[in-house]
């Protein structure tokens, strides 16, 4: 019972109360590209978010702490002598906002981003530590970019 107690307690980094979530697997047949995934996504988000009670609507591929998109990543600029693995998790512009999740420097995404498929990304401190030192910066390329550090 401590335990159970115990990981209450733990700072997730996120809100998770006054959530609701739901999976909600598309048949592959179907849906084969992103842009077929979006067409079914978006206007689904929009109804959800005039529903009575609804203050907002997300999507997102996984939810934390459980993983996410395994990748490997380049950073313009940067050398290494091994490659470099990050986690990605795919996510809509309402994702941080509600489940309140703070930044420490720079800002989410806009829906002109999510819908125009910019290749943007949000990084934790970690991520920011071990590619730019201690310096937080915003804007790693003109083709991809960090917007956003948690």
């Amino acid at each position: 019972m401590r335990s159970f107690v115990a990981l209450r307690e733990v700072k997730l980094g996120l809100q998770p109360d006054h959530v609701l979530v739901a999976r909600l697997p598309l048949p592959l047949d179907r849906y084969k590209t992103a842009d077929q995934v979006a067409g079914f996504y978006r206007p689904l988000l929009q109804r959800l978010k005039a529903l009575p009670g609804v203050l907002e609507a997300t999507e997102t591929s996984t939810l934390p702490p459980f993983g996410g998109i395994p990748s490997d990543i380049e950073i313009p600029g940067k050398t290494h002598a091994e490659k470099w693995k990050a986690m990605f998790q795919l996510v809509s512009e309402g994702y941080f906002p509600v489940l309140k999740i703070q930044f420490v420097g720079g800002r989410g995404f806009t829906e002109a981003e999510v819908s125009g498929a910019r290749k943007l990304a949000i990084v934790n401190q970690t991520f920011v530590k071990n590619t730019w030192g201690t310096r937080i910066r915003s804007g790693a390329s003109a083709n991809r970019a960090a917007c956003g550090i948690r």
